[in-house]
Formats: structure tokens, sequence, C-alpha cells
């Protein structure tokens, strides 16, 4: 996960001298400062309604390939989630 974040940096081009780096959201592009993005699995790591989805959930939770994560901005990450929760509902008929 660290990898990515790092990956999706910049020096920071602000004005303020306390902030170090700038992260850029992928997918609105913006640049960030780090109290405004988040990590995000690109493959949802789900839920845990049993006990049999422990594992499965763990193991998409800590994926070590850093082309499981993207850099999302608070907003983009709520939208994102958003999205998936709606999907989910369509596909389970809830």
């Amino acid at each position: 996960m660290q990898l990515a974040l790092e990956a999706s940096s910049r020096p920071s081009q602000s004005l303020n001298k306390r902030i170090k780096k700038e992260y850029q959201c992928n997918h609105c592009k913006k640049w960030f400062k780090r109290a405004d993005v988040e990590i995000d699995h690109i493959e949802e790591a789900g839920s845990l309604n049993k006990y049999e989805d422990i594992v499965p959930f763990i193991q998409r939770l800590t994926k070590e390939n850093i082309d499981a994560y993207q850099i999302l901005c608070k907003p983009c990450h709520k939208l994102k989630t958003e999205a998936f929760k709606q999907l989910k509902k369509k596909t389970n008929g809830k």
C-alpha cells in the first residue's frame, strides 16, 4: 500500500512549506495533501458475513501487489464505495 502511495506522490507545489508531498487521485487526477487521500483496494475486500469469509477477506485486504491499490481523494473514494454498494444491492436482489 505504501508503494502505491509513493508512486502517486510528487513534491508539494503548495506555498505551505509544512506540506512536503502531494498525492494524485487516480480518478479525478487532482493533487491533494496526505490527509485528503485514501488508499483504495481496487478489488473490494468485501464483507464478513460468516466464518468462511475470513480467509478470503484477509487475502483480498492484504495483497502485496502494488497494482491492487489506487490512491483516491476522499470524495472520489466515497463515490466508488457508494457505487459498489448500489451494485451489490442490485446483484443480490435487495
